[in-house]
């Protein structure tokens, strides 16, 4: 935010808004359970080796560390937070 007031900038986008996330989240939604409805098998990949071994597991060599998907996503929802703070 200092960063904004130096620049003298008045005014920041709102980039995320709830309708949006609410239309989001049903599109990502039922896709994710049309898939699954026609290949059961790809719940386990998609939360086994798509989210848990992708953010906990060296599996994909990254985040190998418990605080490794805090230390990679944890910077784009802080900034995305600062964005929409006021002041």
């Amino acid at each position: 935010m200092l960063a904004l007031r130096w620049l003298r900038v008045k005014s920041v986008p709102v980039l995320v808004t709830w309708p949006g996330l609410a239309a989001f989240a049903v599109i990502v939604l039922s896709w994710f359970a049309v898939v699954i409805w026609a290949r059961p098998e790809l719940l386990g990949y998609f939360l086994g080796y798509e989210v848990y071994d992708r953010l906990f597991i060296a599996t994909q060599d990254r985040n190998a560390e418990w605080y490794g998907a805090f230390e990679t996503y944890g910077e784009a929802f802080w900034s995305a937070h600062c964005l929409g703070c006021s002041g």
